[in-house]
């Protein structure tokens, strides 16, 4: 393996989400609410700006009942771009989509010529290139992450597969040539296996998580130079961290990385951390107090200073079904502040809002664009807004 090289820094930190209140005063705006048919159902990933619209994936539905990619105006107007079909062009598309050159990418976790899920690329009339089939062996299976465009390249993680069947991280180019990066699950390293997330560029080097594995089996913090050189920052030890096994992409702000995990915490519910670039850890203040906020999803938007941010539950933590107890949540939307402060911002299920959002919101035009996987008018997910009542701005 090539030698690693990273740049110094100091410390890590965490913050658990149970300090945060709910909040029942509406900023939240639904944009559309899905069907269920052609339309799609089910959207699990973030929304992204280009063209003055925003375009997203649905799960499931569409033509085929096998998942969509979509458009949407900021005034609501839905469009199927295409629906995926199940064979060569996958199935089960839950990833972000990214721009380059003005062509969509995005993959499938399953479908393809192999059933372990592609790379593709759509137009604005909605043709769709297969770039990769994922074989489910060396160059891994199960694409579930966000990606991330680095000049002409495009790159993502596996949950799965690779040489030692913990998980890759791959990059492809617009042609569709895959090269793997660096295989997880190495019995000889303890380098973690089953990245969730996605990674991100910073300056030279490349950082992400892992679910699980490293010195503790509970996740990692790791990074990696554009030649494959791999360096753990960070292994999770829920009795040492208070918070385990990190689920989403990574977030520089003001020089420091930020991420979230769902385990751990009060009452099981995760957390966010904050990690430098060196990896040195402190124990993080674990409060006391009621369970509000549950499980944080997705990657966080970044805008003036604060993190923006979903989680999936919310409430008493007991896993009621939220459309009928009043004390239970589907969700919230919140921020948080490099310097400790927290607020929610909007409490999913209370109507036809949405509930239980899996991906992460969107700064753009001065507000916050997000979905949520269930919920809605019919059930199955909507496309919100926030900002738009109240007065709210998110960068106020």
């Amino acid at each position: 393996m090539a030698p690693f090289r990273i740049r110094p820094a100091t410390a890590w930190t965490a913050i658990i989400l149970s300090t945060l209140q709910p909040a029942y005063g509406s900023n939240e705006a639904v944009l559309y609410s899905f069907k269920g048919g052609a339309d799609g159902s089910y959207p699990e990933a973030t929304l992204l700006p280009a063209n003055g619209v925003l375009y997203g994936t649905t799960s499931a539905g569409g033509t085929y009942g096998l998942g969509t990619v979509f458009k949407i105006t900021t005034g609501g107007t839905e469009t199927v771009i295409h629906s995926f079909g199940g064979g060569a062009d996958g199935s089960d598309p839950v990833s972000s989509l990214v721009n380059l050159d003005g062509i969509l990418y995005g993959t499938t976790v399953s479908g393809g010529k192999y059933g372990y899920g592609t790379v593709y690329s759509v137009n604005a009339s909605g043709s769709v290139t297969i770039l990769h089939s994922f074989g489910g062996s060396s160059d891994g299976q199960t694409p579930e992450s966000d990606l991330t465009v680095v000049g002409s390249l495009i790159y993502g993680t596996t949950e799965y597969g690779g040489y030692f069947s913990g998980g890759v991280v791959y990059r492809i180019d617009a042609r569709g040539k895959e090269k793997v990066v660096h295989a997880f699950g190495n019995p000889s390293e303890t380098d973690g296996i089953n990245p969730l997330g996605g990674v991100v560029k910073i300056a030279h080097n490349f950082y992400g998580t892992t679910f699980g594995g490293g010195t503790y089996g509970a996740g990692t913090v790791y990074a990696f130079d554009p030649n494959g050189g791999e360096l753990v920052l960070h292994s999770f030890n829920v009795n040492n961290d208070g918070i385990s096994n990190p689920i989403s992409s990574l977030v520089e702000l003001k020089g420091e990385l930020y991420g979230a995990t769902n385990i751990g915490g009060v009452s099981g519910c995760g957390g966010v951390f904050e990690s430098s670039f060196s990896g040195q850890v402190k124990i993080p203040f674990i409060p006391g107090g009621s369970n509000y906020l549950c499980a944080p999803v997705g990657a966080f938007a970044a805008a003036k200073g604060r993190l923006y941010g979903l989680t999936k539950y919310g409430g008493d933590g007991s896993g009621n079904n939220c459309a009928t107890s009043s004390s239970v949540r589907c969700g919230a939307a919140y921020y948080l502040t490099t310097d400790g402060g927290e607020n929610a911002l909007h409490t999913f299920g209370q109507g036809s809002d949405g509930s239980y959002p899996k991906a992460g919101l969107t700064y753009y035009d001065n507000k916050l664009y997000g979905t949520t996987s269930a919920g809605g008018k019919y059930g199955y997910g909507a496309v919100f807004r926030l900002g738009t009542k109240i007065g709210f701005t998110p960068d106020r």
